[in-house]
Order: C-alpha cells, then sequence, then structure tokens
C-alpha cells in the first residue's frame, strides 16, 4: 500500500539513526534527510538557527556551530504548490 505524502513525516539524523550529539565547537556535523521526495515538487528547509550550513543536496547538509551550547535542528519539506507543508523530527546538538 503506498501512503499519501501529506502524512509521511521527513526523517532526519546525524547517521545511521542518530538524534543527538555531542561536538567540539567548529566541528562539521551531517545532516541526512532519508525520506525520498520528488525534488520537482517540492522544496527543502533546513531549520538550524546558529549554524554555518552547506547544502551538498536536498539529502545532506553539512553544519557547523562556532559557539557552544544546545541547538536544535529540523527540516520542512514544502510542496512547490504550497499545499502541503511537513516538518520533520528534532535532531539535538550540543556544542562544547
Amino acid at each position: 500500500m503506498i501512503q499519501q505524502l501529506k502524512t509521511i513525516t521527513p526523517a532526519i539524523d546525524l547517521g545511521f539513526g542518530i538524534t543527538q550529539k555531542q561536538v567540539a565547537q567548529g566541528t562539521t556535523v551531517t545532516v541526512w534527510l532519508n525520506t525520498l521526495y520528488n525534488k520537482e515538487a517540492y522544496t527543502f528547509m533546513l531549520l538550524a538557527q546558529g549554524a554555518a550550513v552547506t547544502k551538498i543536496s536536498n539529502y545532506q547538509y553539512l553544519l557547523v556551530y562556532n559557539t557552544p551550547g544546545i541547538y536544535l535542528v529540523s527540516l520542512n519539506v514544502n510542496s512547490t504548490d504550497k499545499t502541503i507543508s511537513i516538518a520533520s523530527n528534532i535532531l539535538n546538538i550540543t556544542v562544547t
């Protein structure tokens, strides 16, 4: 059975299903989107306040935090016609 896209939550992680991580400041952290979407029909917005973000693709992002703290990261997937907006799970990154 095929589920409708609007009911599937985007799944992001830090690799191998990891959703929390402690890193030293200045360390590069990779965020992966593991849910497949038609890139012609959807746009992707990573929400990573305080991070320098490099987008490798819609499915891979590199983050660097230069200030110690606790950061939450999520991703929104929106249909290009603006009728569907889906928020991902939340990642927790602690920078020391």
